[in-house]
């Protein structure tokens, strides 16, 4: 009997690639016993990939131009990673306990007292020298150096009638203003049965690191009505020259970017039919925005606010850009991905047709169709459902307009496999 193989072009990784100029697949894989991948961050020197996944235990590093799995020793489950300059150490926080895991020897080497309350976001000072975590009344500042805590802002009450809630933590490139969002829930109306409707007041405040005290805010509304409402402040990032900071709404859809000397709004982007945000990044030179939503992924223009590019449709669950600005990563469920980002001032063409594989499953003989938008260099290349390249089906030149390559998969063992097409302005 014929082996049946079901062939599909990872049109996942479509949305992704579509949505920056120019991407090359590097390598994707789906992580044994996990059921979702919850972050991806990059090393300074861009050159391994921390990983985050559920359930614990957590955290594996691979490296970032193979795929490889190059550690997954550490073993506790962490939250908010966070790695250090020298990409030597891991900063997580559990509940009220600050970690410190020494990457080589996997020991958590933290020497950090204790907070009073559990820890809901935390950041650390450019310069390293600050641990700076968020409570459920206000927040905490560490010196990272000895581990003691040095100062405390309490905020927030709960009173009953209404309470704070503090997350979205940022931090200036000089080290010395704090960005923090402020949440705060209270009632306005009591019907006779005794249900309460409430309305929510959201701030961005800014805080002077030294002093802790006040020094502006830059954003303060009445967002919603009632608990049902989902019109409200989710993301705050800081540009990484500390002269832009953005937000993002959920109801409205909607991403606001402030010019930090000014406190003045410079534009509104508008981030199409997403259900929810995954994050929002700057590119390394501050020169392009990308927001990452359940839609798929939109770059803008940060001085301009210019619409460059977007991939319609794609779940994104994660994000991260490498400092080196040649690498993206994401996830979806138990799948990681990693690309290559070779140009993004240059808008990639769109395919005006379906790339197609026929007969798809097949039993022998297949067919794959594609339109390219100019005469380029073409590689294709089959990957197993664990996302390891079985083999390199094509590397050659081809011509602009459609092309159709034949194949026979007699020799592929029956199962699914998925099939990438890269080449300069077409990668899927």
């Amino acid at each position: 009997m014929k082996s049946k193989v079901l062939l599909l072009i990872a049109i996942i990784a479509i949305s992704w690639q579509t949505a920056f100029s120019q991407f090359e697949t590097v390598w994707f894989k789906k992580l044994p016993d996990t059921d979702q991948i919850t972050q991806v961050l990059f090393s300074h020197d861009s050159k391994w990939l921390l990983c985050f996944k559920s359930p614990y235990p957590n955290m594996q590093i691979f490296d970032v131009a193979t795929g490889q799995l190059l550690n997954d020793t550490i073993k506790y489950g962490l939250g908010q990673a966070i790695i250090s300059n020298d990409d030597s150490h891991i900063y997580g926080v559990n509940g009220n306990r600050i970690f410190y895991y020494n990457i080589a020897t996997a020991q958590d080497e933290s020497k950090f007292d204790s907070s009073d309350k559990p820890i809901i976001t935390s950041i650390i000072s450019k310069d390293e020298n600050f641990f700076i975590g968020t409570t459920e009344d206000g927040f905490n500042i560490w010196n990272i150096q000895t581990g003691r805590l040095l100062k405390s802002k309490k905020i927030g009450i709960d009173s009953g009638a209404y309470s704070v809630y503090y997350d979205q933590l940022n931090v200036a490139n000089n080290n010395s203003i704090i960005y923090l969002k402020e949440r705060t829930k209270y009632i306005v109306k009591i019907d006779p049965k005794g249900n309460k409707t409430y309305n929510y007041r959201t701030k961005v405040n800014i805080y002077d690191i030294n002093t802790l005290d006040s020094i502006g805010c830059i954003y303060n509304q009445i967002e919603s009505l009632d608990d049902t409402s989902m019109s409200y402040l989710k993301n705050v990032v800081l540009s990484n020259d500390s002269k832009t900071i953005v937000f993002n709404f959920i109801g409205k859809k909607e991403t606001q970017v402030f010019d930090i000397n000014t406190l003045k709004l410079k534009f509104t982007l508008s981030i199409g039919n997403a259900s929810y945000f995954v994050g929002v990044k700057f590119t390394q030179d501050n020169k392009y925005l990308v927001t990452a939503t359940s839609a798929g992924a939109d770059i803008w223009e940060v001085s301009t606010g210019k619409f460059i590019k977007k991939a319609e449709g794609g779940t994104l669950y994660t994000l991260d850009i490498s400092n080196d600005s040649k690498y993206g990563a994401t996830s979806i469920g138990e799948y990681l991905y990693v690309f290559k980002l070779t140009g993004i001032n240059s808008v990639p063409f769109d395919s005006l047709s379906n790339e197609t594989i026929y007969p798809n499953p097949t039993t022998g003989d297949v067919s794959i169709n594609f339109i390219l938008p100019q005469n380029s260099n073409v590689t294709l290349k089959l990957f197993d459902l664990n996302g390891s390249a079985i083999s390199q089906l094509f590397d050659g030149a081809l011509n602009i307009g459609e092309n159709i390559l034949k194949f026979n998969m007699n020799q592929y063992p029956s199962g699914i496999y998925f099939i990438t097409i890269n080449s300069l302005n077409l990668n899927k």
